[in-house]
């Protein structure tokens, strides 16, 4: 029985793993597994299937949220990350402030992320700049 016990335990303990880490992380499918982004602002819609620029944004996305909870506006740009277990809405801030919203949960970005996501963003046609600056003059309330 005790030895049923010793090799059962280890199997336990990384079920539980698996299980736990995703909710940990924000419960969002797996940003690893992203097939495509579709990006909508301003009226302007953009596809990236590029994998190094897919790469490139998902690993800002991919980290760790902070518990902080910004009063930034989000929404004039809805960043859809299509992955093989699901969709994620990842929103910029238009404030000026370097946020990422996903799920309700934020990810804190440096100016160095934040430029390198703005910069794929922007070989498509799509400007956060912008629709922050619609946001400061009221044009965009999200």
């Amino acid at each position: 029985m005790k030895k049923n016990i010793t090799v059962a335990l280890p199997v336990v303990l990384v079920v539980l793993a698996a299980a736990i880490l995703p909710v940990l992380r924000g419960g969002t499918p797996t940003l690893s597994e992203a097939e495509s982004i579709s990006v909508l602002a301003g009226g302007a819609e953009a596809v990236i299937s590029d994998p190094g620029d897919i790469r490139a944004m998902t690993a800002v996305f991919s980290k760790i949220p902070s518990t902080d909870m910004p009063s930034c506006p989000f929404g004039a740009v809805d960043i859809q990350v299509r992955t093989k277990s699901g969709d994620v809405h990842v929103f910029p801030a238009t404030d000026g402030c370097y946020i990422f919203k996903i799920n309700n949960k934020y990810i804190l970005a440096s100016g160095e992320e934040w430029e390198q996501v703005s910069e794929v963003l922007e070989k498509y046609g799509i400007s956060i700049e912008e629709q922050t600056a619609r946001t400061k003059i009221g044009e965009d309330k999200n």
